[in-house]
């Protein structure tokens, strides 16, 4: 397929994969977030319908391309998204071993006052995270962010909250670990 449209500004374009029909789709596919960032993925059956597995070689790119983080760079993503009985999606995603480039300066003083992050940010590199992982759920018109955790050897930061669809507003809230290792 050309472009499957996934939501407002978010499409996968170069589709390609195999589908098979039965209790619910199966097969794998792949093709790139916004015609940049390559993706391949999985449907498989749940007990409410399809769920789908997405992994990327480059999560930063992924992010990127979707307009949802766009200064996150390299990494790995997978991520799985499950239909719920209420409707909507249960979903969970995993990153390992991106960087945060372009972070506002309080988050770059807080990086700057380990070695590890001062390190960081004199080879340009930005912010490291060796791993960061989310449990959210989609509804109709909100996410919810249920846990989120991103840990680095010299930042970690936990957040949860509400993003509203519709009104385009966030309702976050979370904590910042300056070195993370001592905290």
């Amino acid at each position: 397929l050309d472009r499957v449209t996934i939501s407002d500004g978010i499409a996968l374009t170069e589709v390609s994969g195999q589908l098979a029909p039965g209790r619910g789709l199966a097969g794998g596919f792949t093709g790139r977030v916004n015609g940049s960032a390559p993706v391949s993925g999985e449907f498989g059956a749940s007990d409410y319908g399809t769920a789908v597995r997405v992994t990327s070689g480059d999560a930063g790119a992924v992010l990127s391309a979707a307009g949802i983080f766009p200064n996150a760079r390299g990494g790995t993503l997978r991520m799985t998204l499950t239909p719920r009985e209420a409707g909507g999606y249960r979903g969970r995603a995993e990153l390992a071993s991106f960087r945060v480039r372009n972070t506002p300066i309080i988050a770059e003083l807080l990086n700057a006052i380990s070695v590890v992050g001062l390190l960081e940010q004199l080879d340009g590199g930005g912010v490291l995270f060796a791993n960061a992982e989310a449990d959210f759920r989609i509804a109709a018109n909100a996410i919810e962010l249920t846990r989120a955790s991103a840990v680095g050897a010299s930042i970690g930061v936990s957040l949860a909250g509400l993003y509203d669809m519709g009104s385009r507003r966030l309702d976050m809230q979370g904590v910042i670990s300056p070195v993370y290792l001592v905290n």
